[in-house]
C-alpha cells in the first residue's frame, strides 16, 4: 500500500511541475473587478494551457510597474495612465483592455449639476495623479481649478458633505451611496469626449520577447474567463464572495459592481479589443495634460500582436530546423482540396498556401487513389496535415487533432432532372437517400430522425442507382456538387433540395497529434484571416474550373460551326439589304405612283404615289387599306 501511495504521490508531483507559474499583479484588492481571472483560474482555463496562476493584492505604495520592470511578476493591470509611461520609454506591452469605457469618474454632490460650479470646490483625488488623467482632461477643458485633497477611498467624507466631489468607479460607489440614500450627479468622462480605456492588461517587452506562447497562453485563457464570467454573473459573484473577498463586501455590492463592468466591457460587441487609432488619441490627450519631452512618441509598438509575435517566436524556434511537412490530399473533393502540378490547390490550398508563406513552410502533397488509401496513409502516420476534417471526423483516425475552422458548407440532394423540389417539410419521409460522408449521415440524423440515408463512397456506383430510380437522391456538399453534376451531365441530373441551412457543416485541417505545435501555428495562420477572405476564397472556386474534362476539339468545332452560321446570316442580310435598296430605286424613278399591297393593306409606296396624295413619308399610310 505504501508504495501505491509512493506512486501516486510521484505521478502528482511530476504532473504540477508540468505548469510553469505565472504571476498576476492585481491594481487594488480582490472584488468583481478582476472576476475573468479568478474564473479563469477556477474553471480549470489557465491548466488547460499550462499555466498556474497566482494573483497577487495591490498593498499601499506599491509601483505595480516597477514590479513588471523588475519581473517580480509577470504580468499586471493599469488603466490608461500605461500610456503615458509608455510615452516616457517604459519597456511594457499592452494585452488587451478589459473596458472598452473606464469606470473612473467624477462623482459630486447632487447640487453641482454643472461642470463650471466646481471651481474652488474640494475634489477627493487619488494621491497618485496619473490615476486621475481623465477627471483631469474634463476639467481642463472647461477650465476649472478645484481644491485636491486626500482620498479617503469611502464615501463617508462624501456623505457628511465634507468633500464636494470623490472620484470614483461608477462600479463601486454609486452603490454605497444609493444604499444610504444620498443624492449625487456623475460626470463621466465619456460624456465630454473623453472615452479611455479601462483596466489594462499588460507585460514587459522581454517577456513578450523570451515567452510569446506564455503571454498568448494567458491572453486566450484571461478572455476566456472574462467571458465566461460574463456569461455566469451569478455563479461569478458566489465564488468571489466565498474566496476573493478580502474586503468582505456584501454579495449584492458585488453583484452591482459586476453588472457594471459587464456593461462597460464591449462584451458581445468588441471585448478585448485595442484600436491604434483610440491609444493616439489618448496619448495626445496626456500629452496636452503632461506638457514635457516624451522618450516615445509612437505608440504603434505599444499594443500585443499576436500573430506578429508567435509567427516569429514558431519560426526562429520549432520551424527553424523542420519546416517541411507532409499535406494528404483527396482528390475527390475538389475543389475543397486537390492537387495541380504538385502544388496543393483549391479552397484548402489557398488557406495553407497563405499560412506556408507566412511561416515559411514546405509542403509536400501526398495524393491518395482512394478513400481506403487515403485513410491507411493517415493512420500510418505519413501525414502532418489532412487537408479537410468536417467537425468531429478527425476523431475516426485514431492519431489526429483539428485546426480551428476555416470553411463551412451546407448539404444538397442531387436528383434526376425530372424530379420536384423536395423541402425538408414533409417530402424527405419515405425516400431512399445515399451519401459518401459518414459525418454528413450522423448530422443529417440529428437534423432529421426519420430520414433513410446511407453510406457509399462509389460515386459511379451511386449515380446508376440514381439513374435507374433505385434511390431518390445522392445527398453532397454544396461547394463539391458541380463537379459531380459536371461530370455526371449538365441536363440529367440538378440540385433538388437543400438540409441543414440552419446549421452549415464546419470544416478544418487535420493535424498528427504528435505534433501539436503545428496545430498551434495553423490556428495563427486561420485566425490571420478575416471572415471576409475566408469568404471570398470559397466563392471563388465555386466557378467551374475543371480543365480534366474540357473537350478542346469540341470547343473548337463549336466555335468554326458558330463562325460559319453567322457568316451566312451576314450575307444573306447583306443581299436583302442590296436588293431592297435597287427595288426602292427602281420605283422612285418612275413616272407613276406605284402601291404595293399585302392582303388588302399598303407596304411599298414610291415618292410619286406619296407626293400625288399629299404625304411626306411612307409611314404615315402604311398598312393601311384601299
Amino acid at each position: 500500500m505504501r508504495h501505491i501511495f509512493f506512486v501516486i504521490a510521484i505521478a502528482i508531483g511530476s504532473y504540477a511541475t508540468t505548469l510553469k507559474p505565472v504571476s498576476l499583479q492585481l491594481k487594488w484588492k480582490h472584488q468583481a473587478q478582476f472576476m475573468g481571472f479568478y474564473m479563469a483560474k477556477e474553471m480549470g482555463f489557465y491548466k488547460d494551457v499550462g499555466l498556474d496562476v497566482e494573483f497577487k493584492e495591490f498593498e499601499p505604495e506599491m509601483n505595480i510597474l516597477e514590479k513588471i520592470e523588475k519581473k517580480e511578476v509577470d504580468f499586471a493591470i493599469d488603466d490608461s495612465s500605461l500610456i503615458f509611461h509608455k510615452l516616457n520609454g517604459a519597456k511594457v506591452k499592452a494585452l488587451f483592455p478589459i473596458l472598452q469605457t473606464s469606470p473612473i469618474a467624477l462623482i459630486a454632490q447632487q447640487e453641482l449639476n454643472d461642470i463650471k460650479e466646481l471651481k474652488n470646490k474640494k475634489i477627493e483625488f487619488a494621491r497618485n495623479e496619473l490615476a486621475n488623467i481623465s477627471i483631469k482632461a474634463i476639467l481642463k477643458a472647461h477650465n476649472v481649478e478645484v481644491n485636491a485633497i486626500e482620498h479617503t477611498f469611502t464615501i463617508d467624507t462624501f456623505a457628511a458633505k465634507k468633500s464636494d466631489a470623490i472620484v470614483g468607479y461608477l462600479s463601486n460607489q454609486p452603490y454605497f451611496l444609493i444604499k444610504q440614500n444620498i443624492p449625487y450627479t456623475v460626470y463621466n468622462p465619456k460624456d465630454f469626449g473623453f472615452d479611455f480605456y479601462g483596466d489594462l492588461v499588460y507585460t514587459s517587452t522581454s517577456m513578450v520577447e523570451k515567452n510569446p506562447k506564455v503571454v498568448a497562453d494567458f491572453v486566450n485563457a484571461s478572455k476566456k474567463g472574462w467571458e465566461y464570467a460574463f456569461e455566469h454573473l451569478n455563479s461569478s459573484v458566489d465564488l468571489i464572495y466565498e474566496k476573493y473577498n478580502t474586503q468582505n463586501k456584501s454579495k449584492e455590492a458585488l453583484a452591482y459592481e459586476a453588472s457594471v463592468l459587464k456593461s462597460l466591457s464591449g462584451y458581445g460587441h468588441n471585448f478585448g479589443e485595442f484600436k491604434l487609432e483610440r491609444v493616439q488619441e489618448i496619448g495626445k490627450v496626456i500629452a496636452l495634460l503632461f506638457p514635457q519631452k516624451f522618450k516615445n512618441i509612437h505608440l504603434e509598438n505599444l499594443i500585443w500582436n499576436e500573430s506578429r509575435e508567435l509567427i516569429e517566436y514558431y519560426k526562429n524556434g520549432y520551424l527553424k530546423n523542420n519546416n517541411t511537412f507532409n499535406v494528404c490530399v483527396l482528390d475527390n473533393l475538389f475543389p475543397i482540396d486537390g492537387i495541380n502540378e504538385g502544388k496543393l490547390t483549391g479552397i484548402s490550398g489557398d488557406v495553407l498556401n497563405k499560412i506556408a508563406q507566412q511561416f515559411g513552410l514546405v509542403l509536400k502533397p501526398i495524393q491518395s487513389k482512394s478513400f481506403k488509401e487515403h485513410v491507411e496513409n493517415i493512420r500510418q502516420n505519413k501525414c502532418d496535415i489532412l487537408t479537410i476534417t468536417a467537425e468531429d471526423g478527425y476523431k475516426q483516425f485514431g492519431n489526429m487533432k483539428r485546426s480551428q475552422f476555416y470553411l463551412d458548407s451546407n448539404l444538397v440532394i442531387v436528383t434526376k432532372v425530372d424530379k420536384p423540389f423536395m423541402d425538408t417539410s414533409g417530402t424527405l419521409l419515405n425516400k431512399k437517400f445515399i451519401t459518401k460522408y459518414a459525418i454528413a449521415k450522423k448530422y443529417l440524423s440529428a437534423l432529421y430522425p426519420n430520414i433513410n440515408v446511407e453510406i457509399n463512397e462509389n460515386i459511379d456506383a451511386v449515380i446508376k442507382k440514381l439513374e435507374n430510380d433505385e434511390i431518390d437522391g445522392y445527398i453532397t456538399d454544396n461547394i463539391t456538387v458541380d463537379r459531380v453534376i459536371q461530370t455526371f451531365g449538365y441536363g440529367k441530373y440538378k440540385i433538388s433540395g437543400f438540409l441543414g441551412n440552419e446549421k452549415p457543416i464546419r470544416g478544418a485541417f487535420g493535424v498528427i497529434d504528435s505534433k501539436p505545435e503545428l496545430v498551434e501555428i495553423l490556428n495563427i495562420g486561420i485566425e490571420s484571416f478575416s471572415q471576409k477572405e475566408l469568404k471570398e476564397i470559397k466563392e471563388n472556386w465555386k466557378v467551374t474550373r475543371y480543365s480534366t474534362i474540357v473537350d478542346t476539339d469540341l470547343v473548337l468545332k463549336l466555335i468554326v460551326g458558330f463562325l460559319f452560321i453567322f457568316s451566312i446570316v451576314a450575307i444573306v442580310v447583306f443581299i436583302l439589304k442590296r436588293h431592297n435598296k435597287e427595288l426602292n430605286e427602281w420605283l422612285d424613278s418612275t413616272i407613276e405612283g406605284i402601291a404595293i399591297f399585302e392582303n388588302g393593306r399598303l407596304i411599298k409606296a414610291n415618292k410619286q404615289l406619296l407626293s400625288i396624295f399629299g404625304y411626306k413619308e411612307l409611314s404615315e399610310i402604311y398598312l393601311k387599306t384601299y
